[in-house]
């Protein structure tokens, strides 16, 4: 088989040699490459598993200097002097490779968590808002959702930095928004309705009417799909998402200006004229009020349930009086105030895996905290007016700030910290 099978591979190196060397394949023919592998490849599929690399050496073709030059920019570089064992393995390997990329490219289509995305830094301005932006929210890896003014809501792609959707449901301002799961968000408004969409279809499926003035606040309570809605009506509604309605009616005593859910507990906080409500979610009781704020508490975000070693749950508060506090909930006690902020502190996120709390303000700055030691890390200016959100996309890495400016920015951490 040796004797037979040997020569017709010498015959087919030579014949490609010959064209080579005559220049008439390498500039007409794209896939030289694939076509020279193959023809290797076939050849040895049976006397690879009979004969050793030593016993399949092929002749080394004697080319003159100016041949050796010859380069064609539509196909790689071949080295023609290697051994048919060392092309044939390396065929199989751009086989694997190739399969391999196919693979990548089709799990990236939703781009759910792909490493790959982190490796390219980020520093996008999104535009298309005509009034100024009052909330954003990440819907996924690839999109975001943006309120603004005027009642518009806008669908923006990360990557490509375009917006195709434009909501105008709304008779309002809209104040905030929300990701329920991966098919619905809800959106709240000065209109004092909150509504329920279909992303996928870009429609309204419902309206939940019972605020009488301007709702400011979402939360999802996500262990029971229940939505938590706060108004300067001075309430807090608990609805149910399965049969869209009101579950409980949460009357407190002051304007609710932010919201946010301690899930491991059951509890709603509030931010509103000064003071933290912290709630009982299931009967609405009021368990605790947290005073220290010296004007309307603005943002209210938890955080986590270690810090330093000690098991207590985290929460985050800024407020007009330009400071942010830390919360220990089970003590109803400040941990840490942070002051920096030269104007309102309007907006709060979290980055869990740095264990950083990133602000925005009115004084058009973003700034990064250390919530173990209780100080100042980073301040950056990106916006020409006041930043009214912000949220840190974990799996990207990316600071999303939404301004007065109308502006939306995509900025990766590595960016700023660097």
């Amino acid at each position: 088989m040796f004797d037979i099978i040997l020569p017709k591979l010498n015959q087919q190196v030579q014949m490609f040699v010959q064209q080579i060397s005559n220049n008439q394949l390498i500039m007409k023919t794209e896939n030289f490459h694939s076509i020279l592998n193959n023809n290797i490849s076939k050849s040895f599929q049976l006397t690879n598993l009979l004969f050793t690399s030593e016993a399949l050496q092929a002749q080394t073709p004697k080319l003159n200097p100016k041949q050796n030059r010859i380069k064609s920019p539509l196909i790689p570089k071949i080295d023609l002097k290697k051994n048919a064992s060392q092309l044939f393995s390396q065929k199989q390997q751009s086989d694997r490779t190739s399969d391999q990329q196919a693979f990548y490219n089709d799990s990236m289509v939703e781009l759910s968590g792909s490493r790959f995305l982190q490796q390219k830094s980020i520093n996008t301005v999104l535009t298309g808002h005509t009034d100024i932006i009052l909330c954003i929210c990440a819907f996924s890896n690839t999109s975001i959702l943006s309120g603004s003014a005027g009642g518009t809501i806008r669908i923006f792609y990360i990557d490509n930095a375009l917006t195709q959707t434009k909501l105008n449901d709304h008779q309002g301002d809209v104040l905030a928004l929300i990701k329920i799961n991966d098919t619905n968000f809800c959106s709240a408004s000065s209109d004092q309705t909150v509504r329920m969409w279909n992303y996928q279809r870009k429609i309204c499926e419902y309206v939940l009417v019972g605020h009488e003035k301007p709702v400011n606040a979402l939360i999802h309570l996500q262990d029971s799909d229940q939505l938590a809605s706060g108004s300067l009506d001075h309430t807090i509604k608990i609805w149910s998402l399965k049969r869209p309605k009101m579950r409980l009616n949460i009357q407190d005593h002051q304007k609710i200006f932010a919201l946010c859910y301690v899930q491991s507990k059951g509890l709603i906080v509030s931010g509103g004229e000064g003071i933290l409500s912290v709630f009982n979610m299931i009967n609405g009781y009021c368990r605790d009020k947290l005073e220290g704020h010296a004007g309307n508490v603005l943002c209210v975000k938890y955080l986590k349930e270690v810090v330093n070693g000690e098991y207590i749950s985290l929460v985050s508060s800024g407020g007009q009086d330009q400071k942010i506090i830390l919360w220990n909930l089970d003590r109803a006690q400040k941990l840490y105030i942070l002051v920096g902020h030269q104007d309102y502190v309007t907006c709060l996120t979290f980055d869990s895996e740095n264990n950083q709390l990133w602000s925005g303000g009115a004084d058009q700055t973003i700034r990064c905290w250390d919530i173990e030691k209780g100080r100042q890390v980073f301040i950056f200016k990106r916006h020409t007016n006041q930043i009214s959100s912000i949220e840190y996309l974990s799996s990207r890495q990316l600071i999303i700030s939404g301004s007065w400016d109308k502006k939306i920015r995509l900025t990766s951490r590595s960016v700023l910290v660097n």
